[in-house]
């Protein structure tokens, strides 16, 4: 028979060790009431934690007595709500317990126990009771098999502990899905706060999975795939513990031929060093620093960076050329030494031909024109005025003048990126613009007006003789000031343009947006529109409810 004693609510304390982090006060409130009415009907499992005992106080001399200590092992919800009771009834100064003789791990499991069995379990607190037990040396199929649960599902939450603070908080307010958490959990904690960052609230799973899928390296698409074993350095991919394809449990969501790399650090570092393998593969052949451009041989060639690739890829870019270089190979900008790229494949014989003729000249890439690393043959027609009967490029002087020249206009280019990039900055640092409560200016509202024409269809801007994606188009300004009277047929076709987007399907405020929009402007088509669709809703909610009512029936 199970013994159920008194002790007092200042005697118990709960347990650090509790999985159950989290309490909802209301529902704390509510047991609390309950408990007004009922009683307490189960009582509270404890566990002693220090025996009382005697001492005498040093200062008076005095016998004192320090009660025994319990530690919480079930019911912390059921102990609140009775220190809540307490705190504004008399009565409550003690609460019924079962003292158990336990050690801290058949305690902990005890607690953990408990707080799966409920029907409202957290899945953050679930992951992280299953990763304590997994870390007390419970296998997967012991959890499994206690709970009742598949491995996969053990496995998914035990995943979901890798996710950062602000991310198990969207899971506990139901604002990310739990599918699309586990897909998040994959991330290193520096992508989940970039996702975090740039959240949207109503995100489904395939867009989550879109997110997750750019920040993985793709393996099966990388130039080593088929010499995975050229560098020692490396685990091959195939055994590599971060390659998703050999953890099929893990990462079942992602399933598909592509293999997939978790840690793309690792994988664009062994790109990259495979790229300059197969440049030390041919040092033989290649054209060193100083030397000239002989014909039989070959050189690196590397074209200055474009202004759309972004500081990240001009920095790896910039540091793979350095490497080369500190190899003691000669790099050039084919644009200065030779005339047009000749496209033929390397194995086709009119390259053969045009070899043997000194009209072209071998060139190894290593990036593929948008700063991604890439090696690659390429093959360019000899400038005549240059060449000799031995050497493809003899014009130095002539070089470097088209060299220096190409340099004094990318330079003019770098100092309008410049002068575009600190002004951006500026408009983040004036976060009193908004404040202004004044009217807006003329130059104010010719921008405001650019912006506006902006964000309309390509479709619309060609009839007004606008191209949107040409990026030197100077015209913008200038049609804006000079037709300030159809000023209101931008303002519809913006409104038009963003009410066709994407965007209405995921954020209730657009749809709402399109409703007052139509129903205003457009009353009996939308009124047609509407009946239409609420006829086709309430044959489909008919027909469904005719069959729920016969499968219940039988």
């Amino acid at each position: 028979m199970i013994e159920v004693m008194n002790i007092p609510v200042t005697q118990i304390c709960p347990s650090p060790r509790n999985p159950r982090k989290t309490f909802d006060e209301s529902a704390i409130e509510e047991l609390a009431k309950n408990i007004e009415k009922q009683g307490l009907l189960q009582p509270i499992t404890v566990r002693l934690k220090s025996k009382g005992y005697e001492e005498i106080d040093e200062d008076t001399a005095e016998v004192v007595i320090i009660e025994p200590q319990y530690e919480i092992v079930c019911g912390e919800r059921r102990f609140r709500a009775y220190k809540k009771i307490g705190s504004r009834l008399n009565g409550y100064n003690e609460i019924p317990c079962i003292i158990r003789d336990m050690s801290d791990d058949e305690a902990f499991e005890a607690m953990i126990t408990e707080n799966l069995q409920r029907q409202d379990v957290d899945p953050v607190e679930e992951a992280l009771a299953f990763s304590l037990l997994a870390e007390n040396g419970k296998s997967v199929d012991d959890i499994a098999a206690k709970f009742g649960k598949s491995n996969r599902f053990v496995l998914d939450r035990i995943k979901l502990n890798a996710l950062i603070p602000e991310l198990k908080e969207l899971i506990k307010s139901d604002d990310l899905p739990l599918s699309g958490a586990m897909i998040l959990s994959k991330l290193s904690e520096k992508d989940q706060k970039g996702y975090y960052k740039n959240y949207h609230k109503g995100s489904s799973v395939n867009e989550i999975k879109r997110f997750v899928d750019n920040k993985f390296g793709i393996i099966t698409s990388c130039q080593f795939f088929n010499e995975d074993g050229f560098s020692s350095s490396y685990p091959k991919c195939a055994d590599c513990v971060n390659n998703t394809a050999n953890y099929s449990c893990l990462f079942y969501e992602m399933k598909g031929k592509e293999q997939k790399c978790t840690n793309p650090e690792c994988l664009r570092k062994k790109e990259s060093d495979y790229i300059f393998y197969k440049i030390m593969q041919q040092a033989d052949i290649l054209v060193k620093d100083g030397e000239t451009l002989d014909f039989g041989k070959s050189v690196v060639i590397y074209s200055a960076p474009e202004p759309y690739w972004n500081d990240e890829l001009k920095k790896k870019s910039n540091e793979f050329l350095k490497r080369v270089k500190n190899a003691g190979f000669a790099v050039v900008d084919p644009h200065d030494v030779f005339d047009s790229e000749c496209f033929y494949k390397e194995n086709d014989e009119r390259i053969t031909k045009m070899l043997s003729e000194n009209k072209i000249y071998r060139c190894i890439s290593f990036n593929n024109g948008y700063g991604k690393p890439y090696y690659s043959v390429k093959f360019y027609y000899v400038k005549k005025h240059t060449a000799t009967g031995t050497c493809a490029a003899v014009d130095v002087r002539s070089a470097e003048i088209d060299k220096i020249k190409s340099q004094m206009k990318r330079n003019k280019e770098i100092a309008v990126e410049n002068a575009a990039k600190t002004m951006k900055e500026w408009a983040q640092s004036k976060k009193s613009y908004p404040a202004k409560s004044s009217e807006l200016s003329l130059n104010e509202r010719v921008v405001f007006d650019v912006m506006v024409l902006r964000g309309c269809s390509s479709e619309y801007l060609e009839s007004i003789g606008i191209k949107k994606h040409d990026v030197n188009d100077k015209g913008w300004i200038e049609y804006v000031k000079n037709n300030q009277s159809e000023r209101m047929h931008w303002y519809r076709e913006f409104i038009r343009e963003n009410l066709t987007s994407n965007d209405v399907n995921f954020y209730d405020y657009m749809r709402r947006c399109q409703i007052m929009i139509f129903s205003e402007q457009y009353p009996d088509e939308f009124s047609k529109m509407n009946k239409k669709i609420l006829d086709s809703y309430s044959k489909k909610e008919t027909s469904l409810k005719g069959k729920l009512d016969e499968l219940e029936k039988a």
